[in-house]
């Protein structure tokens, strides 16, 4: 059987990237290969030029697997969303399920399937950014949040600090370094503040119309909290005074020279 979980993944701008800075290009590189999906043995990741492709590489017979291929889809992407802090780059991704077939021939991949086609075509449809997952395979879906985008499509959340706060209230700042959720609360606020400003101040309409697209979305979800920021620019103190953001905000954009090979 060759039906698969696809994640399609397009960087967005990255003909200006090549065109402009050829360095942010290989730091972008940088990033890709540090993802998290590289050290799982269950998935597979192709990536050319601007595009990421992530699939599970083991079959899904039943719901609990299914479940389990589609949480760690969206954690994939949340893990680049949170990388790409401070870097003035993001996405628009895809999950899809379908044929799709990979293999190599004399060394030259080959990859295919309506699974990519739907994707693809899919995507560019989309005037939007960050994470949408079709209707099939949201049914499998029981840990992200989603909302109705399109009649197959649903935008995934996979800002999972910020229901905390809208809905369960604000943790202390005790609690948030207790369980480790510093960097990750802080990378959730940047990247809706980037969304935020991109819609404000971009200058090129088509773009901002984009962001201002994926801003509603969030202000649907999170109407209390984004207030709460919007007011206070994003000031991560107004809802943590305890903690020291100054240190963690040093470590944006995060450094990942370290996996360079060759």
């Amino acid at each position: 059987m060759d039906d698969k979980y696809l994640l399609y993944i397009d960087i967005l701008g990255f003909k200006d990237l090549v065109d402009n800075d050829i360095n942010k290009v290989k730091d972008l590189y940088q990033v890709i290969a540090s993802l998290n999906v590289h050290q799982h043995d269950s998935f597979k990741a192709i990536v050319f030029s601007d595009t990421i492709l992530i699939y599970n590489n083991f079959p899904t017979p039943d719901e609990k697997t299914k479940a389990y291929t589609v949480m760690f889809l969206c954690e994939f992407v949340q893990d680049l969303q949170h990388r790409l802090i401070g870097r003035n780059i993001t996405f628009r991704a895809v999950i899809t399920y379908g044929q799709f077939i990979n293999y190599e021939i004399n060394q030259i991949p080959c990859f295919y399937g309506t699974a990519l086609i739907d994707a693809y075509l899919m995507e560019k449809e989309i005037p939007c950014t960050g994470l949408f997952i079709t209707d099939r395979c949201n049914a499998s879906n029981n840990i992200f949040r989603t909302q109705r985008y399109s009649d197959d499509l649903n935008f995934v959340f996979v800002t999972q600090n910020l229901h905390r706060l809208e809905y369960e209230g604000h943790s202390n700042g005790w609690l948030i370094n207790e369980l480790g959720l510093t960097r990750d609360v802080m990378a959730e606020t940047l990247h809706i503040k980037f969304i935020f400003e991109n819609m404000r101040n971009h200058s090129n309409p088509k773009v901002s119309t984009k962001y201002s697209a994926t801003w509603n979305l969030y202000v649907n979800q999170y109407p209390k909290t984004l207030e709460l920021f919007e007011q206070n620019s994003f000031n991560l103190n107004v809802i943590f005074p305890e903690i020291n953001w100054d240190e963690w905000l040093k470590l944006i954009p995060e450094d990942y020279s370290y996996i360079q090979e060759g």
